[in-house]
Parts: C-alpha cells; structure tokens; sequence
C-alpha cells in the first residue's frame, strides 16, 4: 500500500492512502479482466476461499454486471445522437464488455460441470443417487438451468431469471432514462407473434406496450425495488409470454377502448426469478392481452405490477435415493 501511495505521489505530487488503495484495486481489476487467466485464478480463488455456491454467485453477478454495460453501450448507440469519437469509444466498449462476459460465462460453466463430476463421484461412493429437481415453486420441482439463466420444471414450464441490468440506484437517480432505453428496447418487438403454451393462444405485440409498459401508474407509485424488477424483467418478455399461466377472462369495462378491447381482455400470471444476495425470490405479474373484435387479433397490452409471491424458489436438501 506504501508503495502504491509513493509511486503516485511522485507522478500526482499528492496521493492520500484512501485513494492510493482505490488506484491499487482498479489496476488489480483491470488485470484480472484482461485474460481467461486473470478470470480463471479469480474462479479458482473463489473455490478454495469460498466454496462453489460462492463461487457461482459471485461469476454471475459478474456477469450480470458486463451484460448490463453491454447492454447500455448498445442502447446509446442506437440511439444515434453520439459523435464519431463518442460512438467509436462506446462500440470499444460494448465490445470488450461482451468478451470479458462471454469469458466469465465459460468459466462459469466450466465451475458447474466440476461441482457436477464431484458430486457424481460421491454418488458413486456411496451407490446412490440424487432425485430430480433441485428447487420447488409452489406444487412444482424446477431444475437450474445456468447456461440459460432459468429454472425448468419436468414438464417443461420455465421461469427465467431476470438480469440486473438496472439497480435500484439507477432507478433513484436516473428512472428516466432507464424508462426511455426499456421502451426503445421493446419497441423492437412490436408485431410479433407468440404462443402461450398452457393454452395455445397467439398473441401480438401491440404497438401500445412498451408506452404502456414504462409509464403506467405502477411506475409512478411502486417502490424502487418493484420498479427495478420490472425494467429488468423487460429482457425477458418472450419467456414471461409464452410461459405465462391461469387464464382469466373479463369484458372491457363501459367499451372503453372501443375495438381494441372489443372482445375483452385476458390475463395470465407470468412469473419471474430475481436473486437477492444468495437467494432466489419470485415475483408474480399479470400479463394483459386486448382481444381486438376489428381484426381478430389478440394483442400483448401490458405486463403488469410485478409483486414477490408469497411461494419463492427454495433449494431442496438433496436427498441420496437407493437405486
């Protein structure tokens, strides 16, 4: 530490300890970041230290972490009102965030398939072997599935676990912004079609959602949290579709969307996983959908209030099974 605060003092003239220690850690992160190497010591320190349920955490809250910056650098540039040396610095950006993500997710991988093979050996040890489904939601046993960040039930039903892309900071200190890079992100979606499994119903992206999605009257009254979830849900809009539950139907108050809603409206349960420290929580939305008697069409009007159910995803004790 002494020599860090020396050497900057020579180069800054003045450098107190508080800041030499923060100029020590950044260079220490800008190494381990450069390489599969660096990513790869920081794994394994993590094992040794920390154990594989550490380890995997804190890779995934790396992870996160990247897909967030690459997701904004993107974000910014199509947004087009960058200059040339600003336009270049942010592709540099989204970039490189995207390799050292990708790097931190094959490493991940790498992490699981050894926590994997040792728990296969002690299987082997003992001549037994683990039951199915590591996590229960509600009546249901779900497995993780970490290449694709999302909990997949025997049947197939899967909720996805939502990125923090989003902090609660971010939308304390810029909710705006937030709002206008989610919105440009769904609008992308608009005329899309999907299927909802449970029940087999097409449904259109209207071109209403994503307006609809970042300024409803939730945004303005929810708590930050709550408002956190939902923009970061917003990446996972096709599984929360097609993956959405319990159908209700109710007629379209007084006509008062006219043809839009003219056969109704229904609505499902979509849920989706958000992990809080060292833990998964559940947050149930309602998916609305505008049965349009114009055209026939049923379209996706909003994702609505997502709230924590009171059933979150716990982890089952894993029981040795005889076989």
């Amino acid at each position: 530490m002494e020599k860090y605060q020396d050497a900057y003092t020579a180069v800054e003239k003045t450098k107190t300890v508080s800041a030499a220690m923060g100029e020590m850690m950044n260079d220490a992160m800008s190494g381990i970041f450069s390489s599969k190497e660096g990513i790869h010591d920081l794994s394994e320190w993590l094992d040794r230290k920390q154990g594989v349920k550490e380890q995997k955490s804190v890779l995934g809250t790396l992870a996160d972490h990247f897909r967030g910056i690459e997701t904004a650098m993107r974000n910014l540039l199509n947004r087009g009102t960058l200059t040339s040396s600003g336009r270049h610095a942010a592709m540099i950006a989204e970039k490189n965030a995207s390799k050292i993500r990708k790097m931190i997710l094959d490493e991940m991988d790498v992490a699981i398939e050894n926590a994997q093979n040792a728990s296969l050996d002690e299987n082997a040890k003992s001549s037994a072997a683990y039951s199915v489904g590591d996590y229960v939601f509600g009546q249901k046993s779900y497995t993780y599935d970490a290449k694709n960040n999302e909990f997949v039930s025997d049947d197939g039903r899967i909720i996805p676990v939502a990125d923090k892309i989003f902090s609660v900071s971010d939308i304390k200190n810029a909710e705006y912004i937030v709002r206008e890079l989610v919105a440009d992100q769904l609008n992308g979606l608009k005329g899309r079609e999907f299927v909802i499994k449970e029940t087999g119903e097409k449904v259109r992206i209207s071109r209403r959602f994503s307006k609809k999605y970042t300024h409803n009257g939730f945004m303005k009254y929810a708590p930050a949290k709550d408002k956190s979830v939902k923009m970061n849900m917003s990446a996972d809009v096709t599984d929360l579709i097609e993956n959405a539950t319990g159908l209700r139907h109710e007629p379209d108050k007084n006509g008062k969307h006219g043809v839009f809603a003219g056969r109704g409206w229904n609505y499902y349960d979509a849920d989706i996983a958000v992990k809080f420290r060292n833990e998964y929580q559940i947050f149930r939305s309602e998916l609305q959908i505008a049965l349009n008697s114009e055209d026939s069409q049923d379209y996706v009007y909003d994702i609505k209030n997502p709230k924590k159910s009171h059933h979150g995803v716990r982890l089952l004790r894993k029981i040795l099974l005889p076989h």
